[in-house]
C-alpha cells in the first residue's frame, strides 16, 4: 500500500512538471482581430487588439498591425512585433473590412471556426470603412481597450433587442444550414467613437447591402419574438386632430410622432401558394405608448382601437418594404425558403433555386395591434 502511495505522489510530482508555466505580464491577451484586403492582390492587413497586465496596477491595451495572406499567417507576423506572448482564448469581436466582407468572409471565418482555443459566442462585425480605422477609435468610454468597448456595444443593444446576435455560431448556422442568410451589424466611427447605425445584409458569406437598424426592427418582427421592443414612428393627423378647432393650428401639425416601448410580439410565416410562391405572414404586437407629440383621446376606446389599427397598417407597410429590399439583394435572413422547403421538400433549395425564385415570391403582411395603455405627452 506504501509502494502505491508512493507511487501515486511520484507520478502526479512528474505531471505537474510538466506544465507549462504562463505569467500574466508575459501574455498579450488578443481581445478583438480586424481584417482588411489590401490593393495587392491575396495580401491581407490584420489589426491585432491586445490586453497586458500590468504588475503595478495599469491595463495596457496595444494594437499591432500586420499584413500577411492567411489568418495565421497575420498571428504569426503580429508575434514578431511584440515580446508578449499571443493569446486568443479571449477573442471576443472579429472585425471585417467593407471591401472583404464583400468578397466572402468564409475565408477566414473557416480558419477561427477551426482553431479550438477561439470561443464560438465571439461577435462578428462589419467595418464601415476599413477595420484598422475603427479599432483605432481612441474614445472607448471606460473599457480598458477598444476590442472589449465594441463587444460590450454589441452585446449590449443584442440585450435590448435593437440588434440581431451576431456570434461566430450564428453566422455559421445561418451559412451552412442554409435556413437563412446571415445579418451582421456595422461599426462606424462617429468622432472617433464606434457606433452601429446599419446592419450588413448577406448572400451566403458575401455582403450585398445594408439596411438600417430601423429596418432592423421590421426584420426580427418577421424572424423571432419581441419581448421588450421599441419603435419610433410618425403617423397622419386626420384622423384624431378635428380641423375644425382653431386653436390646435391643425395646418401647423405633418404628422403625430409616436414612441411606443415594452413592445411584445409574435409572428407566423406560412405558405399560401406554392405554384405562385405566395407567403402570408401574421404578427401580433402588444406596446405601450411611452410619448406621443400631439393630445389626442387616449380616453375614447374607439380612438385607442384606431390609433392601434393605423400603427398596425404603418408596420406591414415598413415590413412588406424591407421584405422588397431584401429580395433586390436576392438576401434571405429572414428564412422563407426554409418554409416554402418544408412545404415544397428538399428540392426547394437545391442548386440554387430558391435564389431564381426568391426575388418573385409574393409576401403579405398582416399585422395586429394592441395598445396596453397611453403614455407621456410631449
Amino acid at each position: 500500500m506504501k509502494k502505491m502511495m508512493l507511487l501515486f505522489l511520484c507520478t502526479v510530482l512528474f505531471l505537474t512538471s510538466c506544465v507549462e508555466k504562463k505569467h500574466l505580464e508575459q501574455i498579450g491577451i488578443v481581445t478583438a482581430v480586424g481584417f482588411d484586403m489590401l490593393e495587392e492582390e491575396g495580401w491581407l492587413e490584420g489589426t491585432h487588439v491586445l490586453f497586458q497586465f500590468d504588475p503595478n496596477g495599469a491595463n495596457i491595451s496595444q494594437i499591432i498591425t500586420t499584413r500577411a495572406k492567411t489568418a495565421k499567417g497575420l498571428m504569426n507576423d503580429a508575434s514578431l512585433k511584440t515580446s508578449k506572448k499571443l493569446a486568443s482564448g479571449q477573442l471576443r469581436l472579429v472585425l471585417f473590412g467593407e471591401k472583404i466582407a464583400q468578397e466572402g468572409a468564409m475565408r477566414l471565418l473557416d480558419t477561427l471556426a477551426r482553431d479550438a482555443a477561439i470561443a464560438d459566442m465571439m461577435y462578428i462585425a462589419v467595418s464601415e470603412t476599413t477595420a484598422n480605422k475603427v479599432l483605432q477609435a481612441n474614445n472607448f468610454e471606460d473599457a480598458p481597450n477598444i476590442g472589449t468597448y465594441i463587444h460590450q456595444l454589441i452585446e449590449k443593444n443584442v440585450k435590448e433587442e435593437k440588434v440581431p446576435q451576431s456570434t461566430l455560431h450564428d453566422f455559421l448556422h445561418h451559412y451552412y444550414d442554409q435556413s437563412s442568410d446571415p445579418i451582421l451589424p456595422i461599426i462606424n466611427e462617429e468622432n472617433s467613437k464606434p457606433t452601429i447605425r446599419n446592419l450588413a445584409v448577406f448572400q451566403d458569406d458575401r455582403m450585398v447591402g445594408s439596411i438600417s437598424v430601423k429596418e432592423g426592427f421590421h426584420l426580427k418582427l418577421l424572424t423571432d419574438k419581441f419581448t421588450a421592443g421599441h419603435l419610433e414612428m410618425v403617423i397622419p393627423p386626420e384622423p384624431f386632430i378635428d380641423k375644425d378647432d382653431k386653436d390646435r393650428h391643425y395646418n401647423e401639425i405633418k404628422g403625430i410622432y409616436l414612441d411606443l416601448g415594452e413592445i411584445t410580439s409574435n409572428a407566423n410565416i406560412e405558405v399560401v401558394d406554392v405554384e405562385n410562391i405566395e407567403f402570408k405572414v401574421n404578427i401580433n404586437i402588444k406596446a405601450r405608448i411611452l410619448e406621443i407629440s400631439e393630445a389626442i383621446k387616449m380616453e375614447d376606446p374607439k380612438v385607442v382601437k384606431k390609433l392601434g389599427e393605423i400603427i398596425g397598417k404603418n408596420i406591414e407597410q415598413q415590413s412588406e418594404e424591407l421584405i422588397q429590399k431584401l429580395q433586390e439583394m436576392n438576401s434571405d435572413p429572414v428564412g422563407f425558403g426554409l418554409k416554402y422547403q418544408r412545404k415544397v421538400g428538399p428540392e426547394a433549395l437545391a442548386d440554387s433555386r430558391w435564389r431564381e425564385i426568391f426575388p418573385q415570391m409574393k409576401v403579405k403582411v398582416n399585422v395586429d395591434t394592441q395598445i396596453l395603455r397611453s403614455g407621456i405627452i410631449n
